[in-house]
């Protein structure tokens, strides 16, 4: 810069130098934004999964399928 802040011919040639920087910071930060929301989707995803297989084996257990047996940790026999 000049006197009085006016640019000269050096600053004028770093102008797209600066552009560039700032466009791959820009780029940086927007990727790990990305991975930062993949990341986050992928353990909602497991969270709903291991949720969903909870659920479905408290049912599974107040509720058999027809033919399995149930054997109970005091019982000294299991029945249909």
């Amino acid at each position: 810069m000049g006197p009085r802040g006016t640019p000269t011919r050096l600053s004028r040639s770093s102008i797209p130098q600066e552009g560039s920087r700032l466009r791959s910071r820009l780029r940086r930060y927007l990727g790990r934004k990305v991975v930062l929301w993949l990341v986050l989707s992928a353990c909602a995803a497991f969270v709903l999964y291991a949720a969903c297989g909870l659920v479905q084996s408290i049912d599974d257990l107040d509720d058999p399928p027809d033919g399995d047996w149930l054997c109970s940790g005091h019982a000294m026999e299991c029945e249909p």
